[in-house]
């Protein structure tokens, strides 16, 4: 109920949960970004208009299941309430979840999702950071050497200070 939202049973009024809450408030974001770069000429912000992504960490369990509508080719989450929230399109709007295993996953929720293994004692945080920066549009191509400096500078310093030295090994 936390995740999705509950409905009182007292008031019989319904209260968004942190998921439900977070898909909304993106979800309105972009609407009013696409608002923003349609009365603006400027070709930049018209470009980079859309790119949200909710990021979840932490162990599968029951919220899986409920967002299997919303992983799937529908990209509707379904919620308690009866409510139907659409979500923007991929490449608009996507979904990240870092997870230490899938035992508690459903194969419908692992069906419906991309999955990527990280060993993250051989691969470290670097190659990542290259590749985004590699699929960068021609745009920002004379960017691209500020940006993998600020990168080097202020994300090496945020893993030594939260993470610690291990996740710098091979950085």
């Amino acid at each position: 109920s936390h995740l999705y939202g509950e409905i009182n049973d007292v008031a019989r009024e319904w209260t968004d949960g942190i998921i439900s809450c977070a898909i909304r408030g993106c979800t309105n974001q972009l609407k009013e970004q696409s608002k923003s770069a349609l009365a603006s000429k400027d070709s930049f912000s018209s470009l980079y208009m859309a790119a949200l992504w909710l990021v979840a960490d932490g162990p599968v369990g029951d919220w899986a299941g409920g967002l299997n509508t919303a992983l799937d080719e529908t990209r509707t989450l379904s919620l308690m309430n009866s409510e139907r929230v659409s979500l923007p399109p991929p490449g608009v709007f996507s979904m990240l979840f870092e997870v230490q295993n899938l035992r508690a996953a459903s194969p419908a929720t692992v069906s419906r999702c991309g999955m990527v293994f990280f060993d993250d004692q051989s691969v470290g945080w670097y190659p990542v950071v290259q590749s985004a920066l590699a699929a960068l549009p021609d745009v920002l191509a004379e960017r691209r050497a500020l940006l993998e400096q600020l990168y080097s500078d202020l994300f090496k310093g945020v893993l030594e200070s939260t993470v610690g030295m291990a996740a710098l090994k091979n950085g």
